[in-house]
């Protein structure tokens, strides 16, 4: 058997009810030289039954399904990482399995990849609730920024939308995050600084599926904390590479400019909160808010209301 053009991984847990889109669009795909590889995470319910059920109708994909189940619940990052071990693909790509895609989007993502020779080729998306679907932009600006834009969390770190040359999982350096919240970005992050190459298709390709009870969506305090720290925990796992890897130097400001991101876009609603506001002054410390705001690798937007945030003006106006 050929090696397959893509190996496609899916994180598969508590999906039953919207596994079975995911599926048809997966095993539909206009691309014929796949890998699909289901993680199951110790999945509760009938999600693996059904995507079996789907696969019956797709009799010529049987042979490229693997079905890997994990030990115990694992959680997103451990997934991820079983599924890269599976791989063998020329490329690898992610598609979680309350989401869908576009049935051309593989192959159009991976004949771009031929033609240029990218290590990574990125599209754009919808936000979807199953019925409206809203574009939704990746923020690619330019091969030339890409890697600090990654960094410094200026563009959508998602694994879904971009499609991988598997070899550059092998950097000496790399290595997985352990925190599911935000290992998105750890992974994209170390990728970016050492491909070579980055392709854009300019189409939206791929339905993020906006689940109102995903965990993003919980609002409780304590899970509001966690998955903070969870993120701010992923991007000093980048920084520790990047030092071990000897380039931190340049991207110094990048990586500063992903805490800023992250302290303003996850606390930002909750800053009225002692608790949390005690949690947004501890984790930097460090950092003075004048410093922040002059740092242009992050966003202006950010920069500013974290600075009204410090001097509690942002808190008047929510």
């Amino acid at each position: 058997m050929n090696k397959p053009s893509v190996s496609v991984i899916v994180p598969v847990y508590k999906v039953e009810s919207l596994i079975g889109r995911c599926c048809r669009s997966l095993f539909a795909q206009t691309l014929e030289n796949l890998e699909f590889i289901f993680v199951d995470d110790c999945t509760p319910d009938r999600s693996i039954e059904v995507m079996r059920s789907v696969l019956e109708e797709f009799p010529q994909r049987r042979d490229q399904v693997k079905v890997i189940r994990m030990d115990r619940n694992s959680g997103q990052a451990a997934v991820r990482k079983r599924g890269l071990e599976e791989a063998t693909g020329e490329y690898v790509i992610h598609c979680d399995s309350d989401d869908w895609a576009d049935i051309g989007m593989y192959e159009k993502l991976y004949s771009r990849a031929v033609r240029d020779g990218a290590d990574v080729v990125v599209c754009d998306m919808y936000r979807s609730n199953g019925t409206v679907h809203t574009p939704f932009r990746s923020g690619f600006r330019s091969e030339g920024s890409y890697a600090r834009d990654v960094v410094a969390k200026r563009v959508f770190p998602a694994l879904w939308n971009k499609l991988v040359k598997r070899d550059l999982y092998s950097w000496p350096f790399f290595e997985h995050p352990d925190n599911d919240l935000g290992e998105d970005y750890a992974i994209m992050a170390q990728i970016a600084v050492i491909c070579e190459k980055v392709s854009y298709v300019r189409e939206k390709l791929y339905y993020y599926y906006t689940n109102p009870a995903s965990i993003t969506k919980d609002i409780d305090r304590s899970n509001i904390v966690a998955r903070y720290r969870s993120s701010f925990s992923n991007i000093l796992h980048v920084e520790v590479v990047f030092c071990s890897a000897d380039i931190m130097k340049d991207y110094y400001l990048c990586v500063e400019a992903a805490k800023i991101s992250d302290r303003f876009y996850i606390l930002r609603k909750y800053v009225k909160d002692p608790e949390i506001m005690d949690v947004w002054k501890n984790m930097f410390h460090l950092m003075h808010p004048v410093s922040n705001l002059f740092n242009e690798e992050a966003q202006l937007k950010a920069r500013v209301m974290s600075l009204l945030v410090e001097m509690h003006i942002y808190q008047l106006f929510i």
